[in-house]
């Protein structure tokens, strides 16, 4: 079994998550031990290690007499035991939650009275906008399921102040340069199991070899290296256990009816309830990009001064109209369409000058953010039909303070941005309507569920991407901000802070959890927060955009080291075409049309080769179109924390 582990502290508690790893376990045989490795604590003071592990329905003096009787009378000398009794609270952290399956009273007692601390929080809460009545319902049936508590929680009951009987067992042998090392313990689980007797036995092994190597430098990490002859020592450690104390501990677990993988695993799922990241396991169904025919796309040379060094801003990016052409922004933005096969720019448009973002309302009107100075900061509308342009400036009371600022089209509403807790609106009359959204609450609620629920923050401010005029955030769930009320009108209970991009009409979310695999993009059902499917694909490796048609049917991803584009059909969940550009191409930006006929991908050339167009042609069957507020949307990827 390939399992492996990280470790981390929160709030003074020990935990640890499985993920898939590169720790080699020897296994026992079926009726001897569970297939799964268990982590624990060799001695109270060591770091945890996996080992193999099985219950035995038998008293702990006795199975401790059998074990110590086969040690001797197999020849197995040197075995050295101790006694590590303590309280149950002093044990791995695990054990809390082990216990509370098997105890419903004691889990009852304690989840009322956290559900008694945190009622006040969510009433405040909800009446402020800082939750919503469904989050409310989630957050306390999460509450009355719980099972993590912290230890001053724990310590309220006198359940987990017991002395539990538990022995060590530890032997070394060999000599400086190669030792073999064996550790086990053997533990009374009958309280925790609510049945009795009840042992657990684990234990595991190494083998170390240690080389010498003569070194003339001595370096201190991250500073520098400096003159010192020395010889260096390296140890390589590798899991390892005698096939005859195996053999011997397999016929020992037999004899005294250890119970078999069916009937234990269910007796430590409280452990792997611990140890819970759903998202860290694999899909039933995995998409791979293979599946689609590749199609070869020439596309149109653009100017040089479309080149990404001349548009001069990270931020650039690209959108569609509704007449068919597209726009990209830079230092002027440039008016892209294709005639006869082939793209060409009909203008750049100065009234646009120094547009940091583009995004396009379901009038057809383009917005444009701009950072011209410290006391510059406006928003531009432009109308491409008329072609007249209009200019709103910052409120007055943050003016020269909104660099960085996350703003979003508001169907029916035109615009709207936050600075930190502050939300504005543009209304109807060109003036600014502010809300103040309450994080001091947002945050009460959160501390509440600690050991409730997971953390999903992510490592920014940026919110998943839904181009759907809400402010979307992440704590213990995903959800969504109304900015005229700043209120939270929409959540999400997606496993994962590693949600970027997806249609919340059409009910899919993209992750890219790199902790999880590498090459991999996972879609989620954003009702229910369950995984859909996997797709693998090279692109979710350094990704430089994602793209999706108006109601979501389509979605197209590229990266900024491949000059590839996966589109997938997100209804049929198949791939339906992987587009190719030339050799020595990356794809930088990629929209669909709003007739959904098309996608249009941005090339970078390497090497000083001039950028080039593409446009793929959808095919008729797969063709989505925009309809009222549902629009074609994208996200283009800079090396910031937006599609991370």
């Amino acid at each position: 079994m390939l399992i492996g582990y990280k470790r981390f502290c929160r709030s003074g508690v020990l935990t640890l998550l499985l993920g898939l790893g590169a720790l080699l376990v020897t296994p026992l045989s079926a009726a001897a031990s569970n297939p799964d490795p268990l982590l624990m604590a060799p001695s109270p003071d060591a770091n945890y290690s996996l080992g193999s592990w099985m219950l035995i329905p038998q008293p702990l003096p006795i199975v401790k007499a059998e074990l110590e009787s086969g040690f001797a009378k197999n020849g197995w000398r040197g075995f050295q035991w101790r006694d590590d009794s303590a309280p149950l609270l002093a044990m791995e952290f695990y054990w809390g939650e082990v216990s509370l399956l098997h105890r419903p009273d004691i889990q009852k007692a304690l989840s009322a009275r956290a559900g008694e601390r945190a009622s006040p929080v969510f009433d405040r809460a909800l009446a402020a906008g800082a939750i919503s009545a469904e989050e409310r319902a989630v957050y306390e049936q999460s509450i009355r399921e719980q099972l993590g508590y912290d230890k001053e929680t724990l310590q309220s009951q006198p359940f987990f102040a017991q002395r539990i009987a538990r022995w060590s067992f530890f032997r070394e042998k060999g000599w400086a340069k190669k030792t073999e090392k064996v550790t086990g313990l053997i533990m009374d689980v009958s309280p925790m199991l609510a049945r009795s007797p009840m042992t657990l036995v684990w234990f595991a092994g190494w083998n170390t070899v240690t080389s010498t190597r003569f070194e003339w430098a001595s370096c201190m990490t991250g500073v520098t290296c400096f003159l010192a002859p020395h010889f260096a020592k390296q140890a390589d450690s590798k899991k390892y256990l005698d096939p005859k104390l195996l053999a011997y501990l397999e016929a020992s677990a037999k004899k005294m009816q250890a119970l078999p993988d069916e009937a234990a695993e269910p007796m430590l799922q409280g452990y792997r309830f611990a140890y819970r990241e759903n998202n860290m396991f694999p899909g039933q169904k995995l998409l791979s990009e293979s599946k689609a025919a590749p199609v070869r796309l020439s596309g149109s040379e653009l100017p040089a001064d479309l080149a990404p060094s001349e548009l001069n801003d990270k931020r650039w990016n690209m959108v569609a109209l509704p007449d068919g052409s597209v726009l990209i922004s830079g230092n002027r933005v440039h008016r892209l369409v294709r005639e006869t096969g082939q793209v060409r720019r009909i203008a750049s448009l100065a009234e646009l000058v120094s547009a940091q973002d583009l995004k396009v309302d379901q009038s057809g009107r383009v917005w444009s953010y701009s950072e011209a100075g410290e006391a510059g900061s406006h928003f531009m509308a432009w109308n491409p039909k008329t072609g007249a342009t209009r200019s709103y400036p910052l409120p007055a009371r943050i003016s020269g303070r909104g660099r960085g600022v996350e703003w979003i089209v508001v169907p029916g509403q035109a615009i709207a941005f936050r600075n930190h807790d502050d939300l504005y609106t543009l209304e109807a009359n060109g003036q600014w309507m502010h809300s103040v959204w309450n994080s001091r609450l947002r945050t009460e609620v959160s501390d509440s569920l600690d050991h409730v629920m997971p953390w999903l923050a992510r490592t920014s401010d940026i919110g998943p991407h839904f181009g759907d005029g809400l402010f979307w955030q992440a704590d213990r769930d995903v959800y969504g901000v109304d900015p005229r009320t700043a209120h939270v009108v929409s959540s999400l209970r997606i496993p994962s802070a590693k949600l970027v991009f997806g249609c919340h009409g059409a009910g899919w979310g993209l992750v890219l959890d790199r902790a999880y695999k590498a090459g991999v993009a996972r879609i989620f059902d954003l009702k229910s927060g369950r995984l859909r499917f996997d797709v693998e694909t090279s692109l979710a490796n350094d990704t430089s955009s994602f793209a999706r048609s108006a109601h979501g049917r389509l979605l197209a991803l590229s990266s900024r080291s491949s000059n590839s584009v996966q589109v997938l059909d997100m209804h049929n969940e198949q791939p339906l075409a992987v587009l190719l550009a030339h050799e020595g191409y990356a794809i930088q930006a990629t929209a669909f049309s709003w007739k959904g006929d098309q996608l249009w991908m941005y090339a970078k050339g390497r090497a000083g080769q001039a950028p080039r167009m593409m446009v793929w042609d959808v095919p008729a069957s797969a063709i989505d179109p925009a309809q009222g507020a549902q629009l074609p949307d994208q996200l283009r990827c800079d090396y910031s924390e937006a599609c991370r």
